[in-house]
């Protein structure tokens, strides 16, 4: 007989199970998943639901009980919902310890907070800076908008010292968090953003996380607020680093490009998601203008620590003898529009991608024909526009066979019109997408999506896998759809 525990989520929906200590969400693809459903309906199986032994009552902004704290989870109240069904049956029966919420604790610093000071750490110090260079950025940086101003600082860190030992006593903040595994920059970039703003950068944001989105929804089920009221402060506070991505990205971005353009250096680095969640540390400051350390998520960054002697690894042996150690030049441009990505040259890097995936389609259509040097020219004669148009059809011709064609992926070659007409419009107008001087977050997000299924080393792989299974399944109707485009074409 099988033994699993239930666990739901704050709205009571089941999530799925724990078996022998390891968490197994319901998930059709998750094989212990399946093992488990198989045993529930066979009768096999005996659920245990969850031991509720303490939990703390949740008061809304009127003063009135509105669910309960357990797990660190909202449960409202909600005949409905199985957990808060569980909780007044524990309570009931005298197994669950119901205790009053600490409200000093809740009160306790975040009405004092003046300000969110947002530190961004590089790996090199600022050019010409020789120690603090302070400025003003407006945001948004549309001009269609009303813009607010935001005071910054670029700061270099001139010490063999432990750098985050110094920012803690440049800002006087005292922590007993164990920090000594972060390896920060020698310089960085504040940015101070005013308590009375957050709410309408939430508002800005359009789009959040979906995990992000379901707390903002318990929140507001907790506090009684609406969603045009917003969040309150405290929650703000807490989640800034998640709902202020957007605006580090594009304020940051800016500082750093605005700098290189007046100093004529090349930008200190390109701030992402990823840069945010391994180099970014949001401080509170407060109305006496002390400083403390707000909620803390920093991630770190991997490092191999290296020492002694390199004995000649993979590196070293594709670049000293390339003919014994080859690397597809296909592959080559993939990993340099990585690069590119990563230094923030969107707009350069789709153009190098366009360029891959001319060659790279044309050589998959060559390839189904090899035999045939009369078509193989019409199909390098033709533009990439037509050869994109072709392989579409040939990939749709595969629905019925045994080769599976999922809507991905001819999502996937709609992006390469995108890429196409993007990359035309840079290179022969030098005009950027939505007509933009300086690519925003939005567009940014939008240019990584489309290209994503190329620039990712996994999703690039499945790429060219797939086009590999289209080759080796390759019959006669593909024949006839070439045959049929080249003496189109001749026309």
């Amino acid at each position: 007989m099988m033994n699993v525990s239930a666990f739901y989520g704050w709205k009571g929906n089941l999530l799925g199970y724990t078996l022998d200590g390891m968490s197994v969400p319901i998930a059709d693809g998750n094989r212990h998943y399946q093992m488990i459903k198989e045993a529930i309906q066979t009768g096999n199986c005996t659920i245990h639901e969850p031991v509720i032994s303490e939990v703390v009552k949740i008061y809304n902004r009127r003063g009135n009980l509105s669910g309960y704290k357990w797990s660190g989870l909202f449960i409202p109240i909600d005949e409905r919902n199985k957990l808060y069904v569980l909780i007044t049956a524990a309570i009931n029966n005298g197994t669950c310890k119901v205790n009053e919420p600490n409200i000093e604790l809740l009160d306790k610093e975040y009405k004092r907070i003046e300000k969110l000071v947002i530190l961004i750490f590089f790996n090199r110090p600022w050019d010409h800076v020789s120690d603090i260079y302070e400025g003003i950025m407006p945001y948004p940086l549309s001009d269609k908008h009303d813009k607010n101003r935001y005071c910054f600082k670029l700061i270099n860190i001139r010490s063999n010292n432990n750098p985050l030992d110094l920012l803690f006593e440049s800002y006087q903040i005292q922590t007993n968090m164990p920090l000594t595994h972060f390896t920060m920059g020698c310089s960085f970039l504040e940015v101070e953003v005013p308590i009375k703003r957050l709410r309408n950068l939430f508002r800005n944001e359009k789009k959040i996380a979906e995990w992000l989105a379901d707390l903002f929804e318990m929140h507001l089920l907790e506090s009684d607020r609406s969603k045009k009221e917003g969040p309150d402060i405290m929650w703000l506070i807490v989640f800034a680093k998640t709902y202020l991505q957007n605006f580090i990205i594009d304020i940051g971005n800016a500082i750093t490009e605005a700098f290189s353009r007046e100093y004529g250096t090349i930008p200190i680095g390109f701030i992402d998601e990823r840069k945010i969640f391994e180099d970014v540390i949001i401080l509170n400051k407060y109305e006496n203008g002390s400083y403390d350390l707000g909620v803390f998520n920093l991630s770190g960054k991997q490092d191999f620590n290296l020492s002694g002697k390199w004995n000649g690894g993979v590196g070293l042996q594709q670049i000293a003898n390339q003919e014994q150690y080859p690397v597809h030049p296909q592959e080559n441009a993939l990993r340099r529009i990585r690069l590119l990505l990563k230094q923030g040259l969107h707009m350069e890097a789709l153009c190098l991608l366009n360029a891959f995936l001319e060659v790279n389609i044309c050589s998959v259509l060559c390839s189904f024909i090899n035999n045939d040097s009369e078509k193989i020219k019409i199909i390098n004669k033709i533009g990439h526009r037509a050869r994109i148009k072709l392989f579409k059809e040939i990939v749709k011709s595969f629905n019925n066979s045994n080769i599976i064609i999922d809507n991905n992926y001819i999502k996937t070659i709609i992006n390469v019109y995108k890429i196409y007409k993007y990359r035309n419009n840079y290179v022969h107008e030098l005009l950027m997408p939505n007509n933009e001087h300086y690519l925003s977050s939005k567009t940014k997000n939008e240019l990584f999506e489309i290209m994503f299924s190329f620039t990712d080393p996994w999703e690039s792989k499945m790429w060219l896998k797939k086009q590999w299974e289209l080759l080796l399944n390759n019959n006669l109707k593909v024949i006839g759809i070439i045959e049929l485009y080249t003496i189109k074409y001749n026309k």
